[in-house]
């Protein structure tokens, strides 16, 4: 059995994608000829012509199904041992600490984030809320959009949402699997934004303050709320 890497994988897709557009363009260019010249495509093309394109598109499409099947399987069944989750999974964790951080916090995130999985804690992370409810710059959600009813809401579920939020960078998935050493030694549990301003001049745009105990988290949460 031939083995691929993922980025083989995807060059293979990327390129049977590309030759199934071209032919498919072909096709189409083809019967905006005919019917620009007040034909009926189906009519005068040779009959060997439509069934030889046809078989080719279907060949084509195959192999893209059984390429993405096969890519399917393995990110949500091969496992990371570094952070015992599949693929998938690193990669969902990976979307959200893109959405909550700055690239210079990524790895104290990824360390909360795989700090309160172990613990049996739920993530109560903001971001996939702000992906489910399409909140753009909200810091703040009430009661009820926290208990809405979503396989992303890490309010409500135990574990990681069901898939990504976003589309994470290469530092994000890094620290998905690299987490910060230290903190996941120290058992940091929390964090909060140190400035609220959503001004990216401020010098502190996008900082956070991290802790190990809700009693800290909660003395963080009201000393930087109006920052």
């Amino acid at each position: 059995m031939v083995q691929l890497t993922s980025a083989e994988a995807a060059k293979i897709l990327k390129k049977l994608n590309e030759e199934l557009s071209s032919v498919m363009r072909k096709e189409e260019q083809s019967k905006d000829f005919l019917a620009a010249m007040g034909e009926d495509p189906e009519t005068v093309r040779p009959k060997y012509d439509y069934e030889d394109t046809s078989k080719k598109i279907d060949e084509i499409e195959t192999k893209i199904r059984l390429l993405k099947h096969s890519i399917n399987v393995f990110n949500t069944t091969t496992m990371v041992p570094e952070i015992n989750m599949t693929v998938d999974q690193a990669v969902t964790m990976a979307s959200m600490i893109e959405r909550e951080a700055k690239t210079a916090d990524f790895d104290k995130v990824s360390a909360v984030f795989h700090n309160r999985l172990n613990s049996g804690m739920k993530l109560q992370s903001d971001a996939p809320l702000k992906y489910i409810l399409d909140a753009g710059n909200t810091l703040d959600y009430t009661s009820d959009q926290m208990a809405v009813n979503s396989p992303y809401n890490t309010y409500n579920i135990d574990g990681l949402p069901i898939g990504p939020i976003c589309n994470p960078s290469a530092a994000a998935i890094k620290a998905a699997l690299y987490p910060d050493s230290d903190f996941m030694g120290e058992g940091y549990l929390y964090f909060v934004l140190k400035s609220r301003t959503q001004d990216a001049n401020d010098p502190d745009f996008g900082k956070l303050v991290f802790s190990k105990s809700y009693e800290d988290f909660l003395k963080n949460k009201e000393a930087y709320k109006n920052s």
